[in-house]
């Protein structure tokens, strides 16, 4: 398995250098299939490398991680609603010096487009929590 997860992961990683998402396809339905692999990959990728993943494709994240274990980080396979509003409201609850707002942008933009018809529901529960947290915030969220 560690043959295949290098494999598959120097896939990934030539993917991006050259920005052809053609084998992508079927490498995610490998890695949907199997979570260990999932795991093993995930941990022999860059930073670079999971962002590229996650923005080209819609079927499967790895989680960005931004802790000083990077890049060990947490499946994030499947985006659930209640999921993706608890980890916003975690991150919006620390101390304002401890919080990346990048990361938080990311992963709500993110979640945003990808939850489909659940979006609307998303959109107003992250709202309701940034507002009664950092009123001052929420404008930075939805910009562009």
């Amino acid at each position: 398995m560690e043959n295949l997860a290098k494999e598959i992961s120097e896939v990934i990683v030539s993917s991006r250098i050259t920005n052809i998402t053609d084998n992508m396809d079927d490498v995610i339905d490998i890695l949907q299939k199997d979570e260990d692999l999932f795991y093993k990959v995930e941990n022999l990728l860059t930073k670079d490398d999971i962002v590229w993943v996650n923005k080209n494709n819609n079927k499967i994240f790895f989680e960005v991680s931004f802790e000083n274990d990077y890049p060990k980080s947490v499946n994030s396979k499947i985006l659930d609603l209640e999921t993706e509003v608890k980890w916003i409201e975690n991150q919006v609850c620390k101390d304002e010096d401890s919080i990346n707002w990048e990361n938080v942008k990311y992963r709500y933009k993110r979640a945003l487009k990808e939850l489909g018809f659940k979006n609307v529901t998303y959109y107003q529960k992250v709202r309701e929590v940034i507002l009664t947290h950092k009123p001052k915030k929420w404008r930075f969220l939805n910009n562009n």
